[in-house]
This record gives C-alpha cells, structure tokens and sequence, in this order.
C-alpha cells in the first residue's frame, strides 16, 4: 500500500465497483485531527479474490491505522451499504510527535462475518474509512472479491442410448461419445474409462459458459461390444467425483470358419462334416455348397457363447458318398445378417481305401524336454490310397510339418520344435488320413517340459511400517515345472529363513505356481532395505526374483551410542563440545537436552560449553523426538577442578592435657583423603598423638593431650593434583602461665635525652596476659606523668609500656610489673637511676672466620642512659705488642680484616660512653688457612676478574644480623638508635662443629637496652608474631630490609652485569618441603613485588617469573642488552646475614624463607642466586663468568674453588 493524497478512480464493470485508493497522507489538522494513515483487509491483497466454499463461514477484518479520533468503518456489498453483522472496535492507541506536540493516534478495526451462497459468486465486498478529516479528501477503503465453490450437475452422456435402434453401431466404424456436465464452481473437470481403466487418448475437452464438454471418439472394434464407457466429473467442492455409464452394443462378424470331416471316405457310407464359424454378433448363419451346389436341405446349427458377448454357430451336415466318384468338394460358408462380411471355407473329400496307422518317432519320446532345446519328432504311415496325409497336430491344433511320400508306399511327415512352457502337457499327435477311413488313425506323445518360472510378484503389507509391528511379505512365482522353490533375502546378501509359509497350486502349461509368506518383525534397521524373493527351477538351475521397494519403516529416533556406557571427564576452565546424531524416520527430528533432569538449552544435537566450571558436572540427557516416539542418551560429564580450603578455623586454644581437633574444610574434584595432608614441625612423636579422618569433605587432625611445646602453626595443605596446592594455617594456642625472659635479671632503666623514662614489660602466655605497674610495691595508674600502655602483640605475646616524664629524683627507685592471666603470674623488676657508664656487653661471638677476617656479634646489657660505642681490641695470641683498636657506633656486629691467616687472636669488646666505660669481654678465634688459585677468564671477558665469595654457615640453625644492611638502610634512612633497637632478629644455627675445624656457638635474640629479650625461651621460640608475615615454625623476620640489588623494571627483574652466558633453568623436581614450608611466608612476601600468589607453588620451582614493576626498590643500571635475560623473583623477607666487601658490579639475590649467612669477597659481573628452604654452608672463591643457582631443600656444606667459565646446579 503506497501513502500520499493521490486521486481515486472509480470504475464499473460488470456491476463491480474497483477501488485504487487504500492510503492517504500520515499528517494532521491544527485542530488535532488526523486521516487514516491507511485501510486494508487484514490477510488479504486488495481488489484480490477470496475462494470459500458454499455456505462456510467467512471472516473478513478491515484495519484502519493510525487517525484522530479512530476512524469509523462501514461495509458493502457490491454498491450496497451492509447495515449489520459486522463488529466494529478501536486498538492500539499511542501518542506520537505532530508538529508542536504529541497526539493520540488510535487503529480501527471491523470484523464482517459470512457465510456465502451462490448469490454471492463475484460479489465484491468493500470497507470504507469514514473520518471527518476526509471530508473534502478521497475516501480510503479496500475491496475483495469473492469466489464460491459449488459442485456441478452430475454428467450424461450424449449421441448413444442403450436400445437405440436408430443408432447401430458397427465394427471397423468411428464413434463420437460426448459427456456434458453443467454448472459449478470452477466448472467440472471430465474424465473417461472403458471398463474402468482410464482412457487418456482420443479425447477433447471444451468449455461453453457454464457446461464442461469433453467428446471421445472410438474406433469400434469388437471388444467395444458390451463395454462400459464412464464419464466422470470433479472440482474442489466435490469430495467424491460424480459419473455416469453407458454399455456400447457393436455388431461384428465372424473372423473365420472351420470344417470338421473326413478327409477320405469309403464309397456308399454317410459321412458327418462339421462346419464351426468364430464369435459374431449377431450370431453367424451357415450355409453349405457341395461341388459348387447349394445344399438347400436343413442342417443342424446350434449357437454358443463366443467372444466379446458374441456367439458361436456351428452346423452339421450328413453326407452320402457316391460310389462312382474319386473325390468330391464341400464349401461352408458363415454369414453375419447385420453385415455384408462373411468367411468361407472348403474341403475336398477323397474316396479310397485306408493307409497304414500313423507311428511317431524321434528325440523325447518316453522322456522329458528342455525348455528352449530343439526336439525333432517324425510321423510315419504306410500304404493307403492314396497314400495317407499326415498332419500334425499340438492340443488339436494343427502345426506346420514337412511330409515326404515314397515310391513305396508310404508317407512321413518331420516336425522340430524349440520347446518351450507352452509345450509342457500339450499332446502332439499324427493323423493319417485318407478317403477309405471316417477318422484319421492316429498315434499321440505328450510332451513333459520342464522350464523356470518367468516372473515373480512381490506384495508387502502394509505399505508402510512401523517399528514393532509385523510386515507380511507375500512372493508369487508364475508358473515353473517342476515346481520352484523360493527363497528370501535381505539386501540381496542375508538369507531369511524363519517366519515363511509355503503354498502350491496348478499353474499354466502344467506345471506348478509357488507362493510364499514372509512374515518379519519390523525393525528400525529394516528401513531403506530391500526383500528380495528368489524363484528357482531346481533342475533347471534357473528362475526369477522379485524385490520389494525400499522398505519405509517408521521408528523413533535411534542413537548408535546407546549401549555403551558413556562417561567424559575434563578439567575446569576447558572446553567441552559432544555431538550425538540420531536417526529416525521420519527424518524430522527434534532434540532437547537435560541436564540432572532438567531441560537445559543447547542447540540441536550438539552441546558445547567453552569454559567448563564445576557446576557443569552432571547427568546430561539428549532426546531426540519424531512423530513416532522419542528416545534419549545420557552420559556424565565430570568437571575436575583444583582442590581449595573453603573452612578453616584460624585460632584454637586449649587447655593444658586435653584433645584438640582442628578441621579444614576443602572442596575439589577429585579429592580424597590422600589428597589432603597436614604439617607442623613442632609435634613430638605425630604417629602415636595424632590422627586424621576425613568425612564430607572436611579433614579432621586430632591431636591428644596437647603441651605449651605444641603451640604453633598446623598447615592442612590439599592438592588433588589440578592447579597448585592450597594451604591454610591454624594456631593453636595451649593455655600456661605468663612468661618472660625478663624476669630473671633486674633490669636498668635511664631517662632519655628528653629525661623521659621508659620501662618496657614483655610477657606471653595463654589465655590473654594483664599487666599492672608499682612502684615500691605501690600500684600505679595512669596519671599525667605516668602513662601506662598496654599491646597485644599476636595471640601469645603481650606488652605494656610505662612511661615516665619528666623525670626527678624523687622517680628514683624500685619498679615492677606483674604479668598475670587466669592461670598465674610473672613478676619483672626494674631500678630507675640517672645517667652512668654502660655495663659490659653480652654474648659475645664469633660469626664469621675466613683466612684474613673475622666477623663478631655481641648484645648491649644497659647503656647508662647514653648513646654507646663500642671499642674492639684484638691482637695475636702469641704477641701482645701488636693490639688493634677500633671503636664503632650504632652497630652489634664488625669484621676485623687484615688478619694473617691460620693465626689465634684474642677479642675483646667494651661498651663506653661519655660518662665512662664498661669492662670488656674477651674470646678469640683462629683464621683459615688461605686458598689461591688461577683464574680463567672467557675470551672477551677483559682482564682477569678475581672472584672470592666466601659464605659461612652451619649444618644446624644459626642466628646472626645482617649487618651490611641493616647500616646501609639506617645511613639512608637516619633513624635513631631507639628505633634499631626495636628490630627484632633471631637466627639459629647448630652447636656442632663445622668440617673447617670452627667452633659455632648460638647466638642469642638482640633486645631492647632496657626492657631485655622479648619470647626467647625454647618454649616461646616457635610462637612468631602475625605481624610478622606468620611465617612457619621455625622462621623469624627482619623488618624493614632494603635490598639495593634489585631493579625497577617494567617487566621482569634481570641480573646486574651477569650470566652473559646460558642461563641454567632446571626444573626443580624435589621442592615439596620448600612449597609446604615457606609457603605462609611467600604468601606475606611476594604480593608487594607484584606476584600473584594462586601460584605460589609455581613460584618456588620456577626461575623466570613475569611480574608487575615493584615501586619501592631502587634503580641500579641493571642491563638491558643480556638475551635471553633471566628473570628472578624478588628477595624475600628472611633472618639472615651477610657480609658483602669489594664488591664490583655484582648482585646478591635471597629467595629462602630461613635463615643464611652469606660472605661474598671480589666479586665481578656475577650473579649468585640462593633458594634452599633451610640453613646451609657455602664457600666459594675465584669463580669467574659464570652463575650459580641453588635449589635446596635440606641443609648442605659445599666448598668450591678453581672454577672458571663453568655453572654450579645443586638440586640435591
């Protein structure tokens, strides 16, 4: 439908009024009123036309869109206005722009219910849109045409009656039949059938208004006499066609006439010639002629049932044969009244005396013939006179032979035949005849031939089949003999043999028709096969087969994977993708999926997830549906996905002697006991005291009569073998009075420069530690110059601070403070006093020995109040002349250096201020013996570079400061002493004695000057503040440590000035212990260098790590030009110490999680590279161009000398 204000034709024809217009112009009035937008018959083209039977109901509903105020609509029938019997309504209204403003513009719509008659045939119905906004403007409507269907007449048929006299019809004439059929709608379609076969040819079909013609002409033959022409009529309101018959009366003649007689007669006897015309209508008359003379005396005709309702006449005349006479002729002729045909045969009679009897000879006689050989049969007669005519004949009919007559008197006759069916029980005689014997003598032979069947016709039951019902096959073979035997196949390969019957009858040509039933079990896998039936001569060798069409068999939807036990098993975050096909027929299929037997969306047969999660694991079910029945498929896909802690309790605490059970709740596919383990290194004898079940996905370590010794971190570690491993850890706190190491000593106190006092009480103990202050047994509160300050450091570790200011002498004195929970007390006594000289120091150690330095620690006891240095004196055992001094501010350790090697020297350290000094403490040490060697160097390295990396350790847990860093990070940061002081460091170290010969002590916490050591009993040692990355038993933390070798890049951290040549990646295939050990600690670590801790474990075995850029440390000038560039993870928070000197564009890495003691000497544009996961010793010197890595996981002693251009790899 187009839009705009376009003119509107009216035209007339045939009373019908036709309408171009169904649109206007989409626009309104300033008053707001808006035309149509446009009017049409819903479903129906414009001026179309609209078939619809006679007297059904029909509904026609015209739309008007879009106007101002809705449209009114009125209908019409041809010109005339329909008053009723239509509803008219308003739908869809809704604003919409105009101009200034938004209108309401609403659709109209009409429903004109009819029920046509033929006084509706042709008749136009209209809609029409009245709108004031119309006025003036041409009208919109839209305009049908309706078409009802009527059947027509029933057809009779003209130019024949039955019993017309006046209309004869004759063979070998042409016939017109014509078939009239008058009215419907559409006007009837005609059709002929002789005898109800349907006749396609010689036929014309014409139309006159409202009669169908169709006109046939005939050749009238004879079998058109008593057949039965029909005309049928049909359109599309006729279910059933409508037809007349009439039955055709033809007059023919006969087709020919025989004579039946002797050939010879005796002279004087009376001879009966025979004389039998073919079918004729009407029935044939006969006449005789003997030697051209009418025989006018009455002969004996009788009249049988012919051909093609036509009748046989036969005559018979008596005859006496004259004596005198040789010979003599007789004529029959048979004569049609209703027609000039006649036919005419003759016979010539012989008188003479009788020959011999005719005898048969030749191939066959006495046996049996084979269909399509060639069999040659003679006849003999001897004498006669004349000499005997022989004739053959086959089933009395007279055949062709070749006769030969011999001067001797007798005669033969030869015939050959190809045998065939038509011979088999068909009697060939010879007769012998001449004018002496009334009937010819004769001698017979009936053949016996045997020939396969021709054809064989197939039927099946029912035509189409379905799954589950019984198909009966019937196979009939034409006739055979002998008999044929019939056998079933399927698909021309599988023989049948169940479900068939057998039946025999009389055949043609005498032999036998075999019939077969074939009764089959429908099955979907018979569709689109073929059953074939298979007729064979068993003699013969030969036969027919016959095959049904392409079996169509019905079934359900069939999927070749039922049976098997279908099962997938993937991994979360893969893809998933099945295909199942069924196939049924009909081939139409619909396939809906469930998932845990509910519908789940999929298209067609194929399922594809893309990224699998582990809620997609489940029973998954396909069915396929057809109009026949549906079927379905189910298989279980089992989402494997990595093992996580989703439950843990963090913190237990129990009382002294009880059972502890702590549960770790984990979920993962698969996941089973196995997959879950417990740590703790604390635990004496673990098999006997503890036990862990696992029950609905929730491990349970139960541990027995839990001592203050069991305290600490309980890692539940899971790994199902997908993904990382994943661990959590649980404190358990054991009930015991406080404790503190400071209780045994009374500690000093002085005022601060800012003469504040500050008295630091440190206890731990379970459950929670209260603290209170006094003063000569006199309890303090806070007041304004007492300010009292309680923290809980973790769970164990309590302390309070009192704080004294402005400090007078009347504050001199005894103080104490008493550590209490619910269980006991602890008692720490402390004397405030003014400014004096230091006390000496404590624990003095040697830490470090090589052949030309010693490095020693100590612990300051009380420094009087002031800033202390230390003095350091040292000279050889065996010579007091030549004493070294030194003194050193802000530090608890020093390496004496310019030592001669293998040489004892006595020690001795005092603590001094400007008040005074304390006495010293001695000890002494002995260097090692010194190791040189060669250095090798690359070609290109430049000069020869010395590398003396000497790192000393012990087989057992050492404790020590990193002393080098620790000054570097206060010179850069200028903190006061008070704030070294509280950095807190402990390492540990075996009290046995190394392979080198030296003597390592332990070495003891470093406390603060005057509130003493904080938790260092054997009982506390393990029990580490939260804050201080809840490290594993065994670890304790240095703060705060700047690592000046590392780089800020934006990609991967790279070595400084190393490993130029192949970096050594090994696979670190032993890293369990180290994983489940430092597990905690890299999880506090590494995300502040930017690593992502879902793969910790990942981390701990890798030596390339891509990570984000950290910001805190310091650019060195690392180069960018090494390729490929190792890349190492970040130094780790750790215990540990070590001692650089002379270094030279080198770099130290540390990823261990315990503590090490590292001494690097000469080192030169090398990388040296540490991840062991407990304590070791390492001495290494002159090594030149190359990197060591190390992975261990179990303490170690290794010295190495003389390498040059080669790499280390110790996995051990």
């Amino acid at each position: 439908m187009g839009s705009g204000a376009l003119p509107i034709k009216l035209a007339y024809a045939n009373n019908i009024l036709s309408f171009d217009l169904i649109n206007s112009n989409c626009f309104s009035e300033p008053s707001g009123r808006a035309p149509p937008a446009s009017i049409g018959i819903i479903d129906r083209v414009n001026k179309s036309v609209v078939p619809v039977p006679e007297n059904s109901e029909l509904q026609l509903t015209c739309l008007v869109r879009s106007s101002r105020p809705p449209a009114e609509i009125v209908w019409y029938r041809e010109r005339t206005k329909i008053k009723e019997g239509y509803t008219n309504s308003v739908t869809n209204c809704q604003m919409v722009p105009n101009r200034t403003k938004n209108i309401e513009k609403c659709d109209a719509t009409s429903t004109l219910i009819l029920k046509p008659s033929l006084n509706d045939e042709s008749i136009n119905y209209t809609c029409q849109a009245r709108h004031e906004a119309l006025l003036g403007k041409p009208p919109l409507f839209s305009t049908v045409q309706l078409s009802v269907l009527y059947p027509p007449e029933p057809p009779h048929i003209d130019n024949y009656s039955e019993g017309d006299q006046s209309n004869l019809l004759f063979e070998g004439t042409e016939h017109e039949l014509i078939c009239r059929s008058s009215g419907g709608n559409p006007l009837a379609e005609l059709s002929w059938y002789k005898n109800g076969a349907r006749l396609r040819k010689n036929s014309d079909y014409k139309t006159f208004g409202k009669v169908s013609q169709s006109f046939l002409k005939i050749n009238l033959e004879a079998d058109d006499n008593e057949a039965n022409y029909t005309c049928e009529s049909k359109n599309g309101a006729l279910k059933t066609p409508l037809a007349t018959t009439v039955k055709l009366s033809v007059f023919f003649g006969p087709k020919s006439v025989e004579l039946e007689g002797p050939d010879n007669v005796k002279g004087g006897e009376t001879v009966s010639i025979q004389c039998r015309s073919s079918s004729s209508n009407p029935p044939a008359e006969i006449e005789w002629v003997m030697d051209s003379q009418r025989v006018t005396s009455k002969s004996n005709s009788i009249q049988s049932k012919g051909e093609n309702g036509g009748s046989i006449t036969t005559s018979e005349l008596q005859i006496s044969v004259p004596s005198e006479r040789k010979e003599f002729s007789v004529h029959c002729y048979a004569n049609n009244p209703r027609s000039s045909k006649n036919v005419v045969t003759n016979t010539t009679v012989h008188i003479h005396y009788p020959p011999g009897n005719p005898v048969i000879s030749g191939s066959g006689k006495g046996g049996y013939f084979l269909s399509g050989a060639t069999h040659v049969m003679k006849c003999t007669s001897s004498g006669g006179n004349p000499l005997a005519e022989l004739t053959w004949f086959k089933n009395n009919q007279k055949i062709t032979s070749v006769v030969k007559k011999s001067d001797r008197a007798s005669s033969s006759a030869v015939i050959s035949i190809v045998a065939s069916k038509t011979d088999n029980g068909a009697v060939y005689k010879c007769e012998a005849r001449n004018p002496t014997i009334r009937s010819p003598f004769v001698d017979s032979v009936r053949l016996n031939v045997y020939f396969p069947p021709e054809s064989v016709k197939v039927d099946i039951q029912p035509s189409v089949l379905q799954v589950g019902t019984i198909a009966r096959i019937y196979c009939n073979s034409s006739s055979s003999n002998p008999g044929a035997e019939i056998t079933w196949w399927r698909d021309n390969a599988i023989k049948i043999s169940e479900g068939i019957s057998y039946y025999w009858e009389a055949g043609e040509y005498g032999g036998n028709m075999t019939s077969s039933e074939l009764q089959l079990n429908v099955t979907a896998d018979m569709h689109n096969s073929t059953i074939m039936c298979k007729a064979t001569n068993a003699v013969l060798k030969d036969g027919a087969y016959g095959s049904t069409d392409y079996l169509n068999v019905l079934y359900k939807p069939t999927f070749a994977e039922v049976g098997h036990s279908l099962s997938y098993s993937k991994i979360e975050g893969e893809s998933f993708s099945v295909m199942f096909k069924a196939h049924g027929n009909p081939s139409t299929i619909v396939y809906r999926w469930l998932k845990n037997k509910r519908p789940y969306y999929s298209e067609d047969s194929a399922l594809t997830i893309s990224r699998l999660s582990r809620t997609d694991s489940g029973t998954y079910t396909c069915e396929a549906e057809n109009s026949e029945g549906s079927s379905s498929i189910t298989f279980e896909l089992n989402v494997k996905y990595e093992a996580a802690i989703v439950a843990i309790k963090r913190k237990i605490m129990a009382s002294n002697g009880s059972d502890v059970e702590m549960s770790c709740g984990v979920t993962g596919n698969p996941l089973n006991a196995d997959d879950v383990s417990w740590i703790n290194t604390n635990i004496i004898d673990w098999d006997r005291r503890t036990s862990i079940t696992f029950i609905n996905n929730t491990s349970v370590l139960k541990l027995k009569h839990v001592t203050k010794r069991d305290m600490g971190l309980f890692y539940c570690i899971v790994n199902n073998g997908i993904g990382a491993e994943k661990n959590a850890s649980i404190r358990l706190i054991v009930e015991h009075p406080p404790v503190s190491s400071q209780a045994s000593q009374l500690i000093k106190v002085a005022p601060d420069s800012a003469n504040v006092a500050h008295f630091i009480c440190q206890a731990s103990g379970a459950p929670e530690v209260d603290f209170s202050w006094f003063k000569n047994d006199t309890l303090l509160n806070k007041t304004v110059n007492h300010d009292i300050r309680h923290q809980a450091i973790d769970d164990l570790n309590y302390k309070s601070t009192l704080v004294i200011k402005r400090v007078q002498s009347a504050d001199y004195g005894r103080y104490s403070c008493i550590a209490r929970n619910t269980i006991a007390h602890v008692k720490i006594s402390y004397e405030l006093n003014g400014y004096s000289k230091p006390d000496p120091p404590l624990n003095l150690q040697v830490m470090n020995i090589s052949h030309s330095s010693v490095t020693l620690t100590w612990e300051l006891q009380f420094n009087g109040g002031l800033p202390p240095s230390f003095v350091i004196l040292y000279y050889p055992s065996n010579s007091e002349n030549e004493k070294h001094e030194e003194e050193v501010k802000n530090r608890f350790t020093y390496t004496v250096t310019g030592l001669s090697a293998a040489t004892t020297y006595i020690f001795s350290v005092k603590a001094k201020n400007r008040l005074g000094e304390s006495t010293p403490v001695s000890t002494n040490a002995t260097t090692t013996v010194a190791v040189t060697s060669r250095v090798d160097v690359d070609e290109g390295d430049g000069p020869y570079l010395l590398l003396l990396v000497a790192l000393v350790g012990s087989v057992f847990l050492c404790n020590t400061l990193i002393c080098l860093c620790c000054c570097k990070y206060c010179r850069k940061t200028k903190k006061a002493l008070p704030e070294m002081r509280n950095k807190s460091l402990e390492l540990y170290a075996p009290g046995s004695r190394s392979s080198n010969g030296m003597s390592m002590s332990t070495v003891s916490s470093l406390q603060s000057e005057k509130s003493g050591n904080f938790a260092t009993s054997d009982d506390n040692r393990n029990h580490i503040n939260d804050d201080h990355h809840d490290l594993p038993l065994s670890y304790h933390v240095i703060e705060d440590i700047n690592y000046p070798f590392m780089e800020n890049d934006e990609s991967e951290t790279q070595f400084k000035h190393g490993c130029d040549d192949k970096y050594i990646k090994s696979s670190y295939n032993r890293y369990s212990t180290l994983s489940h050990l430092q597990l905690h600690s890299l999880q506090q670590s590494l995300p502040s260098f930017g690593y992502d801790m879902n793969n910790v474990s990942d981390i701990v075995g890798t030596t390339t790590m891509p990570r984000k850029k950290p910001n805190n440390l310091p650019d060195l000038g690392y180069p960018r030009d090494i390729s490929p560039a190792p890349s190492l993870p970040p130094p780790m928070t750790l215990l540990g110490g070590f001692q650089p000197s002379q270094f030279s564009s080198s770099c130290l890495i540390f990823c261990p999680a315990v503590s090490i003691f590292v001494q690097l000497s000469q080192c030169s544009s090398r990388c040296l590279i540490f991840r062991p996961a407990v304590s070791f010793y390492v001495q290494m010197s002159q090594f030149s161009s190359r990197c060591l890595n190390f992975r261990l996981v179990a303490s170690f002693f290794v010295q190495m000398s003389h390498f040059s251009s080669s790499c280390l790899l110790d996995e051990n």
